[in-house]
């Protein structure tokens, strides 16, 4: 798992070229300018920037192609920009990368059991009961 910061770019009016804009701020952050928590509060279309950027943990086989791709080499606190997925461009910075959780058996019985109870809720409610009586 990743932990991301995040600054996503659109181009809603056409007046400027996104990449050329996410390019920008990527020099930005990259000469000390403006720090990418700024700049995500300023520029990016996404709910994060409210947050600064910060987006939290997010699993890595979830991510689009591109930005699956642009994460292989980056290592923590490196920006990375510009990569376009989905019609739009984003600045992205690796906070930390996680280890995926490991699927013991104590996790399992964890998952299972509210899942059996369901099950069992389930069946319960839907079932017919006939008493009967001499």
């Amino acid at each position: 798992m990743v932990k991301w910061l995040v600054v996503i770019i659109k181009n809603k009016l056409r007046e400027t070229i996104p990449s050329l804009t996410a390019e920008q701020l990527k020099q930005k952050i990259d000469s000390n300018e403006q720090s990418f928590e700024t700049l995500a509060r300023k520029h990016s279309i996404a709910q994060e920037a409210n947050a600064n950027g910060m987006m939290g943990p997010v699993r890595v086989s979830t991510l689009p192609d591109g930005i699956k791709t642009a994460r292989e080499n980056a290592t923590p606190g490196e920006a990375i920009a510009p990569v376009e997925f989905e019609g739009t461009y984003g600045l992205f910075r690796v906070e930390e990368i996680l280890p995926e959780p490991e699927l013991n058996d104590s996790l399992k019985q964890t998952i299972r059991n509210p899942l059996f109870e369901k099950g069992l809720q389930d069946k319960l409610t839907k079932m017919t009961l006939t008493l009967e009586m001499d």
